[in-house]
């Protein structure tokens, strides 16, 4: 009998999986713990799971433990051998389900999806419409600086002709269709279609496109289309920011549909406001496209600005990395969010890149844009602890005792509930502060 794996506990806790995905390395699930919508993502391959709004994450034992338990897994906890004995026990050990794993579906090559992705944002039904336009402003960016974003319009805003909707009507029928509406399918096989007029007939390996039988469709949601381009200024994927304010951004993916991109779908993105190398001017790290093409027009230095597109979602980040290193570059700024002192999954997610960062040989120091508030913050907490619990001349800046403070908080269990002001919570957000004060 086979030892259990998570793809088995999964199943026996009863997780609601998200519909229609397909099986492969990694499933999506509803979080248990927090109740995040297919926010919790299970590796069957290394038997760990994340969730990416609570931010709780482990292996297996850890999963049963907060689940049945109510708490997280300690092996010196009294509980522990029982927890391992349910999960692993041979009373309670299930056989190893078959579990079929297709062949994994990789990208195409960055000038192939290049290709593609222009031609997709040159179609005139996807110009950018003046609520998006107005959204755009309201961020900082003018009229000028907006021309590469485009819009993904609702069906209904394109004359779509008759013959895709018959097609779309026979293709909601398939298996895994489902929560896929029709108009969607619609508008996905016309803009491709209109995309083969142009030329473009290729379309394996570029996420966004899936095969409904012998016919590519593209996947597609209303909202800003925001280009995310490799250190070399290919288009190599898009993310969209919906007009759906609890899906708020998304890559234009969907890989559990047939033939669709299954893996190394989210990359880095790279924008800057200079033609000087990267190892001749600042090299700064965010999160989100939109907010890295923002801060690259509106701050005062020549700048290369890298988005990741999650604070978890690091892995993209390997190969430009290597290709900076290569390029001289020895030093990369921490621009993340100033929530990263205050939100612990984002100061999680900011050490892993620490730690990232010192392993491919990088300095990592963090910026501070707001030294105000990050002084008043610090010493709010401060007032939160026992008298010489964190000793401030033990650290070398502001930050990192600020930093310190807030893990002591979360350590003794005392709550501080503290915001960052939204005047500069991001640095995208107080150089837009600063230029409206004339500065």
């Amino acid at each position: 009998m086979a030892q259990t794996t998570i793809y088995d506990l999964v199943r026996r806790l009863g997780l609601t999986p998200r519909p229609g995905q397909q099986e492969g390395e990694s499933g999506n699930y509803k979080c248990p713990l927090c109740g995040g919508k297919y926010k919790l993502n299970v590796n069957y391959e290394k038997n760990t799971y994340r969730c990416v709004r609570c931010g709780a994450a482990g292996g297996m034992l850890d999963l049963f433990a907060r689940i049945v338990f109510g708490h997280e897994y300690d092996r010196n906890d009294p509980d522990a051998k029982d927890i391992r004995d349910a999960v692993f026990g041979e009373d309670n050990a299930q056989p190893r389900q078959s579990r079929p794993v297709p062949p994994a579906i990789t990208p195409a090559a960055d000038d192939v999806l290049n290709k593609v992705y222009r031609a997709l944002l040159s179609l005139p039904e996807l110009n950018l419409t003046e609520a998006h336009k107005k959204a755009l402003i309201a961020r900082g960016l003018t009229e000028a600086q907006i021309g590469c974003y485009r819009s993904m319009p609702v069906p209904e805003a394109v004359d779509i002709p008759r013959i895709y909707y018959d097609l779309a009507n026979d293709c909601t029928k398939g298996e895994g269709m489902r929560g896929f509406k029709c108009p969607r399918i619609a508008l996905g096989l016309y803009l491709t279609e209109l995309l083969k007029e142009r030329g473009i007939t290729n379309f394996q390996g570029v996420p966004g496109w899936f095969k409904l039988e012998d016919r590519w469709c593209l996947y597609n949601i209303d909202g800003i289309m925001i280009p995310t381009r490799s250190l070399d200024g290919n288009v190599v994927s898009i993310q969209v920011r919906t007009d759906n304010a609890k899906l708020r951004y998304m890559t234009l993916s969907r890989k559990e549909f047939p033939s669709a991109v299954s893996t190394g779908i989210s990359r880095a993105h790279v924008t800057r406001n200079t033609t000087k190398a990267p190892n001749e001017c600042k090299v700064l790290l965010t999160e989100g496209p939109l907010k890295a093409n923002v801060i690259s027009a509106l701050i005062h230095e020549p700048v290369y600005v890298i988005a990741i597109q999650g604070v978890n979602n690091t892995k993209c980040l390997l190969p430009l990395l290597k290709e900076l290193r290569e390029k001289g570059v020895e030093v990369i700024y921490n621009a993340l969010d100033m929530d990263r002192i205050t939100n612990r999954n984002v100061r999680e997610g900011s050490k892993a890149i620490r730690r990232m960062m010192a392993n491919e040989g990088f300095k990592f120091p963090c910026l501070v844009w707001d030294r105000d508030a990050c002084a008043n913050i610090a010493k709010s907490f401060k007032a939160k602890l026992p008298e010489g619990r964190v000793n401030p001349q033990e650290y070398q800046d502001l930050w990192t005792y600020t930093t310190a403070l807030a893990a002591e908080l979360e350590e003794q269990e005392i709550s501080h509930n503290t915001s960052w002001p939204s005047r500069s919570k991001g640095l995208d957000d107080w150089l837009k502060t600063q230029r409206s004060k004339g500065r």
